[in-house]
C-alpha cells in the first residue's frame, strides 16, 4: 500500500513538472492551448523518478484532453508529442497504440491529410513490435494501410501498392490470430480477388464491431469507415441497433460478453 501511494505521488508530481512548463511556454495562453504543450519524452521520464507507469496514466489522461481540444492543423503535431512521451515511458500500455492511431487520423478536423496517416501507421508499427499476434491491431493496422493510405492525398502510386500488400498481409494475420470469422472471410476474400477487399464483408465486420464493441477507439474506427462505405441513414440504424443491443444485454444477461450474445441473438 505503502509503495503504491509513493508511486502516486511521485507520478503527480510529475504531472505538475507538466503542467508548470506549459504554463511557462506561454503564460498568456489559454487552458486549451497549454494542454498542447507537452516536453519531450526524455524529459517526461527523468520526471517520472523511475514510476514511468504511473506517469504514464497521467499524461494518457492529459492526451485525451488534448486531443479533445484541437482545432487548428498546426496542433495536430502534438498527438505525435503525447505518443512518443506515453510510448517512452509504457510501450506496453496497449491503450495508447489504438488511440494515437484513431486520433491521428480521426482528430475532429475535416481533412486527412498525408502526414496524419503517417502518423497512424507509425504507431500500429510500433504497436505490433510489442504485440505482435495481436489481432484487434493487426485488423486496425491492416485496414490503415489497405484503405487509409489510398484515400489520402499525397502518397504515390507506388506507395500505395506497398501499402495494400502490407495492409493485406495483416488482415491475413488477423485471421490466423483469432479474429472473428468474418475477418477470416475478408482474409479469403483478398486471395481470391487480387487482394481487393470484398466490401460488403467489411461493412459486415463493421456491423459487428459498432454493435459489439467496448473499446472507444475501435468504436470511433468503425462508425467512421461505417460512414464511409454506407449511407447515413444505414449508419444511424446500426447506431440504434447498438443502444438496443445493449440495453437488452445489460437487461438480461449482464454477465455475457457483447460477442457471445450477439452469436446467441444470431442463432
Amino acid at each position: 500500500m505503502r509503495t503504491v501511494v509513493i508511486a502516486g505521488a511521485l507520478a503527480i508530481a510529475g504531472a505538475s513538472e507538466i503542467k508548470g512548463y506549459a504554463a511557462q511556454h506561454d503564460a498568456g495562453a489559454s487552458l486549451e492551448s497549454r494542454l498542447m504543450v507537452l516536453p519531450d519524452p526524455s524529459t517526461v521520464e527523468l520526471w517520472s523518478l523511475g514510476y514511468r507507469e504511473a506517469l504514464a496514466d497521467l499524461v494518457f489522461i492529459r492526451g485525451n484532453l488534448a486531443t479533445s481540444a484541437l482545432k487548428h492543423r498546426g496542433e495536430h503535431r502534438w498527438i505525435s508529442r503525447y505518443f512518443d512521451v506515453l510510448h517512452r515511458l509504457d510501450p506496453r500500455f496497449r491503450t495508447i497504440y489504438r488511440w494515437a492511431a484513431v486520433a491521428s487520423i480521426y482528430s475532429g478536423l475535416k481533412r486527412i491529410e498525408k502526414d496524419f496517416v503517417a502518423t497512424s501507421r507509425r504507431v500500429y508499427d510500433l504497436a505490433l513490435e510489442e504485440f505482435p499476434h495481436d489481432h484487434e491491431l493487426l485488423w486496425s493496422g491492416g485496414m490503415v494501410e489497405f484503405s487509409e493510405v489510398s484515400e489520402a492525398t499525397g502518397f504515390a502510386e507506388d506507395e500505395v501498392k506497398l501499402a495494400r500488400a502490407k495492409g493485406a498481409e495483416r488482415i491475413r494475420e488477423a485471421a490466423a490470430n483469432g479474429a472473428s470469422p468474418l475477418v477470416r472471410r475478408l482474409a479469403i476474400s483478398l486471395g481470391r480477388r487480387d487482394k481487393n477487399i470484398d466490401l460488403e464483408l467489411e461493412r459486415a465486420y463493421l456491423r459487428s464491431q459498432v454493435l459489439t464493441s467496448t473499446d472507444p477507439g475501435l468504436l470511433v474506427y468503425a462508425k467512421t469507415r461505417l460512414r464511409e462505405l454506407s449511407s447515413a441513414i444505414e449508419a444511424e440504424r446500426i447506431d440504434q441497433l447498438r443502444k438496443n443491443f445493449f440495453q437488452r444485454l445489460n437487461r438480461e444477461f449482464p454477465y455475457l460478453p457483447p460477442p457471445i450474445f450477439l452469436m446467441l441473438e444470431g442463432e
